[in-house]
């Protein structure tokens, strides 16, 4: 789960604050699961080793909290960390460089770091009928991918005995940790396309998209729009995001 956190001044979100107390530390073993995060039988009799008699609430291997102010960057620090300064004996300086770790996406500019679009990651949402009742997304992949995008359709294990496709180059998980791990190039895509008459609303988006903006990526509405937040808030208390944002 992701306790997200946003501050918007005159309409322009200019703080935001991502706590993930279960998301794994970059290029820890659960990074590379599936599905994502997994909990490995060593890592959980550590995680039980750790916690008795040990007073540390916080897992060497998990637990992270990004944080964004506009026009300062995005940056992560693991909660392990956080949790050694507050110590009343810490003597960890939490301004120190060495604690934090500025984030940037994958980039695509045809460096050696850089990833093609064919080969870049979706990260999605668990329930598939709740982010892509319509297969959209599936079909995207599949132009991105080529025709091997997909897995072979298998049962989706409820009553009606429908079957589903997934995407293989994919990571599911839900909360707006997603634009953590797309912050720390841990995926480059992410797709929402809820069903019709869902309402987003603006504590769902403005953390992740300063998050993702400051770590360089970019956030739109399906016609490539900015998002606008400058009509959230005012006399009448508006926190539903502007219709226009499909």
């Amino acid at each position: 789960y992701c306790i997200a956190l946003e501050l918007i001044e005159d309409g322009e979100p200019v703080l935001s604050v991502l706590g993930c107390p279960n998301l794994p530390l970059p290029s820890t073993p659960a990074t590379y699961t599936t599905p994502y995060g997994l909990w490995s039988d060593e890592e959980i009799r550590e995680s039980v080793e750790q916690q008795y008699p040990s007073s540390s609430t916080f897992s060497a291997t998990r637990g992270c909290m990004f944080v964004a102010v506009r026009g300062c960057g995005c940056y992560e620090i693991p909660l392990h960390v956080i949790e050694k300064m507050l110590a009343p004996t810490s003597t960890i300086n939490g301004y120190d460089d060495e604690s934090w770790t500025q984030l940037h996406v994958t980039p695509n500019d045809g460096t050696s770091s850089s990833k093609p679009i064919s080969q870049a990651k979706f990260c999605l949402g668990v329930e598939r009928g709740f982010s892509d009742p319509n297969g959209t997304i599936l079909k995207i992949a599949k132009l991105i991918h080529g025709p091997d995008a997909l897995t072979p359709a298998t049962d989706d294990g409820d009553d009606n005995n429908s079957e589903v496709q997934d995407i293989r180059n994919s990571l599911r998980m839900d909360g707006q940790g997603k634009y953590g791990l797309l912050s720390r190039g841990d995926a480059e895509v992410f797709l929402r396309l809820p069903k019709k008459g869902y309402i987003d609303w603006v504590w769902d988006v403005a953390p992740g998209y300063l998050i993702l903006k400051e770590a360089g990526g970019t956030m739109t509405d399906v016609r490539g729009r900015p998002i606008d937040f400058s009509e959230i808030g005012g006399e009448g208390r508006v926190a539903k995001l502007p219709d226009y944002v499909e």
